[in-house]
């Protein structure tokens, strides 16, 4: 299970704190890629013999940027899912994604000559993408703990009891972008944001 990490902003300082200490996550290897709008960064957990194949973030040939967590099922042994997934986004769009492709997915695609940015996860949420918002910045990780690190707001994920008791009337499913912590949403198949 790779760590996926980003802000809307140039800080790389804090998402390498973020890398590090989210190092479980990914143990093979970790990366990352700042501009002035964006910072992005991931942590490897390589499931091929060769971990150089997972790394990222990967940067296509038309310099738009993606750190992915999951993979794509059918692809065949000799087909890297990350720069599948990224020819296919960039040549397709992401909407191609809804139909015909079995897999499990949480990534950021980036788009710097557009100032474009999208956080994507599967339909199901099997693989979630979590977010805070925090002023004019937008944190966001493949797990909610670190939004709360990176802030040093909190200790700890403070929960909100209102949505922990819907939490768990439903089984542990929440609907949308919700999330039982406080100021923390998952997204919902797709979000589109400006950088």
């Amino acid at each position: 299970m790779c760590g996926i990490f980003g802000i809307t902003s140039y800080n790389p300082e804090l998402i390498k704190t973020v890398i590090n200490k989210c190092s479980h996550r990914g143990p093979d290897g970790s990366d990352l890629f700042a501009c002035d709008k964006v910072t992005l960064g991931h942590n490897l957990l390589a499931i091929t013999s060769n971990p150089f194949d997972g790394k990222q973030p990967w940067i296509s040939e038309k310099g738009n940027v993606l750190i992915y967590n999951g993979e794509i099922f059918g692809l065949g042994d000799d087909v890297f899912d990350t720069e599948w997934l990224a020819n296919k986004i960039e040549n397709e769009g992401i909407a191609s994604l809804k139909d015909g492709v079995n897999g499990m997915w949480a990534f950021v695609w980036y788009e710097p000559r557009n100032e474009r940015m999208w956080l994507v996860r599967d339909h199901f949420g099997v693989k979630p993408l979590y977010y805070l918002e925090q002023g004019t910045d937008l944190f966001f990780s493949s797990t909610p703990k670190p939004l709360y690190a990176v802030l040093n707001k909190y200790s700890s994920l403070e929960i909100d009891q209102n949505k922990m008791q819907d939490f768990q009337k439903c089984d542990r499913f929440m609907p949308g972008s919700l999330t039982p912590y406080k100021d923390v949403k998952k997204a919902v198949s797709y979000t589109h944001l400006r950088a």
